[in-house]
């Protein structure tokens, strides 16, 4: 990548997908399945789902804590929301991490 090169957010992922392959995915995915549970968890512990659901047009039994699969819908749309923070996260811990494994980044491969 040049310097002083004005790159968006998502070409920089693409890059840095490029150059560590399998960690940088296993990051993202890691960081994805980990909001998904602690969301899913805060949900189930702390937080109306049903009052949460009615924001949003569903309307559900009042005093209800929900079923399972709306819990996990609603944590879902919540993780899927996190996505722009979660890949800013992907860019900033993966080179650390491959760092720590010892993985040496592959060449900027020609597209």
């Amino acid at each position: 990548m040049p310097e002083g090169e004005n790159v968006g957010l998502r070409t920089r992922l693409k890059n840095l997908f490029i150059q560590y392959g399998k960690i940088a995915f296993a990051v993202h995915i890691a960081s994805s399945v980990i909001t998904f549970f602690i969301l899913l968890v805060l949900l189930m512990f702390g937080v109306d789902v049903a009052s949460l659901l009615k924001m949003i047009g569903v309307e559900a039994q009042e005093g209800s804590s929900g079923s399972l699969l709306a819990t996990a819908a609603a944590a879902l749309v919540m993780t899927m929301m996190t996505s722009f923070p979660r890949m800013i996260l992907t860019i900033a811990i993966t080179p650390a991490i491959a760092q720590r494994l010892g993985y040496k980044k592959s060449e900027d491969k020609k597209q």
